[in-house]
């Protein structure tokens, strides 16, 4: 909202059709991230679950949040309508999530003690 306020660049938020992301790329999403000190609750830890055949975010404390699927690696939150993307290193692997809503936009460095 704000961007629009300010004449910033922003990206429309379209739900239509809804992509079935490929099972093994689910189970590479799963983990936890943890945000820097930038990140709205500083150095704050999210967990990726699975839900069925959906994800699910959980924020701290709170229950799963289910994710719409955008694209392969874009879903979407509707309950705090924020957008999650999910990077990926050189190799394939992913490696973190951007978490984008009305606060800011955030990296989250995917955890190596993740399952």
């Amino acid at each position: 909202m704000a961007a629009i306020v300010f004449g910033e660049k922003y990206e429309i938020m379209t739900i239509g059709t809804t992509v079935q992301p490929n099972p093994r790329r689910i189970e590479a999403f799963l983990g936890r991230y943890q945000g820097g000190a930038d990140f709205f609750r500083p150095n704050a830890v999210l967990s990726l679950e699975k839900q069925g055949k959906n994800l699910a975010l959980r924020y701290w404390g709170t229950e799963p949040v289910p994710l719409t699927p955008l694209s392969k690696t874009k879903f979407y939150d509707q309950i705090y309508g924020a957008s999650v993307t999910f990077g990926e290193d050189i190799g394939g692997e992913v490696e973190c999530l951007i978490c984008q809503g009305s606060g800011g936009s955030y990296r989250l460095k995917k955890r190596k003690d993740t399952p």
